[in-house]
Order: structure tokens, then C-alpha cells, then sequence
């Protein structure tokens, strides 16, 4: 009897010298912060070991992998992130994000296109042209930019702030005025629409917003 006393003695006190999850949390929170980012690796990896099913805890381990230069190891916890919370936008970009720096544009792209298909969401598409962008391919951005606001229809400035921002990044400062005109019927207190708009020599205004469908 007296050594089934002893042997749970020593499992309480093993269980009570552990920390909580929450408190290993913090640990790679503040690691992070401090760009200790092999504690911070260790200590989401002990999360994820002890609690596999949260999704931010792979990401956070993902992005931590990010950090230490270890893309394709990011890649698969940004995956199970994913696979977990198919909704959460900033898993799904990370996921895209550790793609790219792995080298695998052309996977990239398909994984994308096919978000779009599935899902037909502007800001899907906007990442689409961004991603051309960053590649080079000027006219095929052109056209993901212009998807996006056609999947847009009309009820958002996003895809026409997104436009813009192309269209000045290639020196088109007319086809940029345009998309900011179109932005700025969404909401004529925009601070960046305005600005830009008087960057161009145009005073912002309702005389110089174009509603879509009707300009």
C-alpha cells in the first residue's frame, strides 16, 4: 500500500510541475515577440503534441517555422490550420504565402484559381493579381484585378482600391483614376481614396464618383 502512496504522490507532483497549455502559450507568444523563435517553435510544438486540434496553434507554429527559414515545414502546419478552419482568410493566406516562398509559384497560382472557381470571392482574386504581379505577368494581373471586380458587382470598394493601386504600380494614371472614382462612390470620405485622387490634380467629390454599372 505504502508504494501505491509513493507512485501517486510523484504523479501529482509530475502533473503540478507541467504547465498549463495556456501558459506554454504565452511562452511562444513572448518568444515570438522577442524573436526567440526556437523557443517559440518548441513551445507551440509541445501545444500541438499535447492538443493537435487547434488550428491557431499550427498556425502560430507555422508562422514561428516561417521565421527559422523552414518553408515547407510551415507549409504543412499552415495546411492542418486550414483543413481545421477552411474559413479563417489568415490561415489561407499564410498557407499561400509559405508556398510562394518555397519556390512553388506555379502551385500557387493553380491553388488559387482554384479558390476562385470554388468560391468566387473578389478578395481571392485580388491575391491572384497581387501573386501575377510579384511574377511579372503584367497582363494576366490586369485580368485577375478585373476579375475581381466583376466578382465584386458592385458592392464594394475593395476590388476598384485594388485596381487602382495595379494600375499606379505600371504608370496608368488614367485607368487609375478611373477605378478611384469608382471606389470613391462606395464611401466620399475615403481618406486614401482621396488622397490619391488629389495626388492625380482631381479634387475628390460627388461630381467625380462613378457609381458602378452607370459610368
Amino acid at each position: 500500500m505504502r508504494w501505491m502512496l509513493v507512485a501517486l504522490s510523484a504523479v501529482l507532483v509530475g502533473c503540478g510541475s507541467q504547465k498549463t497549455i495556456p501558459q506554454v502559450r504565452t511562452v511562444g507568444i513572448n518568444a515570438y515577440a522577442d524573436g526567440d523563435y526556437e523557443t517559440a517553435r518548441g513551445a507551440y510544438q509541445e501545444i500541438i503534441t499535447r492538443q493537435p486540434s487547434g488550428a491557431d496553434d499550427h498556425y502560430q507554429l507555422g508562422r514561428t517555422l516561417m521565421a527559422l527559414g523552414r518553408n515547407r515545414e510551415a507549409r504543412e502546419q499552415f495546411d492542418v490550420a486550414v483543413s481545421i478552419a477552411p474559413r479563417e482568410r489568415a490561415y489561407w493566406l499564410a498557407l499561400l504565402d509559405s508556398v510562394y516562398q518555397a519556390g512553388e509559384y506555379d502551385e500557387l497560382l493553380d491553388m488559387v484559381r482554384a479558390r476562385i472557381r470554388d468560391r468566387g470571392d473578389w478578395r481571392d482574386a485580388v491575391v491572384l493579381g497581387e501573386y501575377l504581379d510579384k511574377g511579372g505577368l503584367k497582363d494576366e494581373a490586369e485580368e485577375a484585378f478585373a476579375q475581381a471586380v466583376e466578382l465584386g458587382n458592385g458592392t464594394s470598394a475593395g476590388p476598384y482600391i485594388a485596381q487602382a493601386k495595379f494600375y499606379r504600380s505600371i504608370g496608368d494614371k488614367a485607368r487609375e483614376l478611373k477605378a478611384l472614382r469608382y471606389a470613391l462612390s462606395f464611401d466620399l470620405e475615403n481618406p486614401e481614396v482621396n488622397a490619391r485622387i488629389r495626388e492625380l490634380g482631381q479634387v475628390p467629390g460627388p461630381s467625380l464618383a462613378i457609381v458602378p454599372g452607370e459610368g
